[in-house]
């Protein structure tokens, strides 16, 4: 599946000059946003975290307790790793350095290992005091008194330097997405998985409206950008995709994870703006427009797998 214009392969390859100020400029506007939303932002991450764990749960013989946990693309904001760290023992990992609370020479690195955009927007985060705020409203939803205690390390998922069959659990959440290699990544959670563990993924495919990861689908002012811009010849231009996607769409996923682990449970969820395109899209399809399409391709938004590793 192709938008008409080449995917980001990195935070260093953001493009044009002009692009890259351009998707700084949406990223502070949508930083001040969920500031202002603070509650409620952090409230949609807790209950992707609790609807993950419900489904792992489904999967497992008890509760997610006590377990050995692993996340794939922890990220810089350790939003999920807190979730599961309250009750678990977890470490997450990621490609991205993990952000530095002081010191230029760790910026200049990961400048190095990263490029310039990811450099921008963590700057971009701490001076809005965004990543402060948004860990203390997590912690005070989940009740912590304290900051649950957790591992991070920078490895890339396609090659764990994890030993066979260490974990209970993996998870992650909106990464696959994001891999150039999914299935790689897929076969070392096996690998990495003890037998009867479990893998609960979930992700955002890119047939979703916001499935390019322009940031102008992610809530706020859209800027003139199309409904489905990406999916639409005439106006797949216009996109401007902030970070690299795989582009697979809902049926590369469903049909991926059932070749790779047989067995797994799916289930979809709607995205936080469902009431305004729903009618979007019946408005498109009356002109014939995205018959291509099924409603689950466009109107899904996350999408989670869930599989149990056999004994």
């Amino acid at each position: 599946m192709s938008s008409g214009k080449a995917p980001l392969r990195s935070y260093g390859d953001v493009g044009a000059l002009r692009t890259r100020l351009v998707n700084y400029v949406r990223l502070v506007e949508g930083a001040q946003r969920s500031i202002a939303e603070l509650p409620e932002y952090v409230g949609r991450i807790v209950e992707e975290c609790r609807a993950l764990e419900r489904l792992a749960e489904g999967h497992l013989p008890g509760k997610a307790v006590g377990l050995r946990m692993l996340e794939i693309g922890a990220g810089q904001l350790p939003r999920q790793l807190t979730y599961f760290a309250r009750r678990n023992q977890v470490t997450g990992i990621d490609l991205d350095r993990v952000a530095p609370d002081e010191g230029w020479s760790q910026y200049a690195e990961m400048w190095r290992r990263n490029g310039p955009g990811r450099v921008v927007k963590t700057l971009g985060r701490k001076a809005l005091g965004f990543d402060r705020r948004l860990m203390r409203e997590l912690h005070r939803q989940l009740g912590c008194v304290h900051a649950p205690e957790f591992a991070r390390m920078q490895m890339d998922a396609a090659k764990m330097t994890f030993d066979d069959g260490m974990f209970d659990l993996v998870y992650s959440v909106d990464v696959f997405e994001h891999l150039p290699e999914p299935e790689r990544v897929i076969d070392e959670t096996i690998r990495v998985l003890k037998p009867g563990g479990v893998a609960a993924i979930s992700l955002l495919p890119y047939t979703a409206e916001s499935g390019p990861h322009d940031l102008r689908t992610h809530g706020g002012p859209r800027h003139g950008l199309a409904y489905w811009a990406h999916l639409r010849p005439a106006y797949a231009a216009d996109v401007q995709p902030s970070v690299y996607v795989n582009q697979l769409s809902t049926a590369d996923w469903i049909a991926l994870i059932e070749r790779k682990l047989p067995g797994a449970t799916f289930e979809r969820s709607r995205p936080f703006n469902h009431e305004e395109l729903l009618p979007a899209l019946q408005a498109l399809r009356a002109t014939g427009e995205l018959s291509a399409y099924s409603d689950d391709d466009l109107l899904g938004y996350r999408w989670r797998f869930c599989w149990r590793k056999p004994t």
